[in-house]
């Protein structure tokens, strides 16, 4: 009898033994799934948050190529005297001027990737080269 009871008490910390275990492994692979969700959102609020940004800087970007081209319009109209030879590489200048402000709009408006080191290089030669431009 002793030895009946001593198997069913056995056997129930055996049973109990494996549930701890089954449920600790429940647990762990719980814990990694929500781990691995909030990575996930994560990057995706990361995405959303370079998409967002991205778009004010194409915005800020757009505003800046078309101030600019209204300033060299303006250049344009304006009276230089009567050297024939300054008012010709003022224009000449103006022109390259007009032709790297179109390619900083076509680049800006061109861009399709927003996330990652990518855009961040991006924006950084983007600004360089707008900065380039207005000095």
């Amino acid at each position: 009898m002793k030895n009946i009871l001593l198997l069913i008490i056995t056997g129930a910390l055996v049973t109990t033994s494996l549930n701890a275990q089954d449920t600790e492994k429940l647990a762990a692979g719980a814990k990694k799934a929500i781990k691995e969700a909030d990575i996930d959102l994560a990057q995706r609020e990361a995405e959303i948050d370079s998409a967002a940004g991205f778009e004010a800087f194409r915005k800020n970007a757009d505003e800046q190529v078309l101030e600019n081209s209204r300033k060299l319009t303006a250049l344009k109209t304006k009276k230089y005297g009567n050297n024939k030879e300054a008012i010709e590489l003022m224009f000449k200048k103006i022109i390259e001027l007009e032709k790297r402000n179109d390619e900083l709009g076509s680049r800006v408006n061109g861009y399709a990737s927003t996330n990652g080191v990518t855009w961040l290089s991006f924006k950084r030669k983007f600004a360089n080269d707008m900065n380039q431009l207005i000095d």
